[in-house]
């Protein structure tokens, strides 16, 4: 929270702690609530609140190798200092796209509110703007819109991971152990399980799960 009457902006965003053998178990992530990675220059303007979500998990990857064999403490370190912004500030691209229905198919407005309830991982959300994105259920909900190329872009690398990702001259596709989701320059959106039967997407001529 900005209570001041002056604009700032990050200087510096401090994400430390984890060992390098540490690394290669634990995923250690700090975005804005709705993914975007923080950034040095990001705006935060006088009156202006902004969320900050932090996660610690094992990674999707990891091998038995990877892990410890005894108890390890984690000694992580987490900061983002703010100064008075200047000329060089610059507005955060806002991501958010939080669907508020969901359906294996297309939803409508009648459609179940809790996407926990529906018995595939991947499915399709509605907003309450009528846009539509793809959905998955991976640990807790992330969904790609619907005719959204750059920013759906920007979600899959902060989720995935850009390691995880492969990139080709008209779409991203990023994937895990458990899921796979593309995104076109022409609009389409997908994703895609490790189940047969879970896969969903969102095109010019509408929702197509299978």
């Amino acid at each position: 929270v900005n209570n001041g009457t002056i604009d700032a902006m990050i200087s510096e965003v401090l994400k430390e702690g984890l060992t390098t053998d540490q690394e290669k178990y634990i995923e250690y992530i700090a975005t804005y609530s709705d993914k975007v990675a923080l950034e040095e220059k990001d705006y935060l303007k006088s009156g202006e609140t902004k969320n900050i979500k932090v996660r610690v998990k094992y990674k999707d990857d990891i091998t038995a190798s990877d892990l410890p064999t005894e108890d390890v403490t984690l000694n992580l370190k987490f900061q983002v200092t703010y100064i008075q912004a200047d000329e060089s500030a610059k507005e955060v691209v806002q991501l958010e796209f939080v669907p508020k229905y969901f359906a294996y198919g297309t939803p409508t407005k009648s459609s179940t509110t809790d996407y926990t309830t529906l018995r595939n991982t991947v499915f399709v959300g509605l907003a309450t703007d009528n846009s539509l994105g793809v959905c998955i259920n991976d640990s807790d909900l992330f969904c790609i819109k619907y005719n959204d190329y750059e920013n759906s872009t920007k979600k899959l690398k902060t989720h995935f991971g850009e390691d995880k990702c492969t990139s080709k001259s008209t779409e991203l596709s990023c994937a895990s152990d458990l899921f796979t989701c593309t995104t076109y320059s022409s609009g389409i959106v997908y994703c895609g399980g490790n189940l047969p039967g879970n896969e969903c997407n969102v095109t010019a001529d509408g929702v197509s799960c299978y």
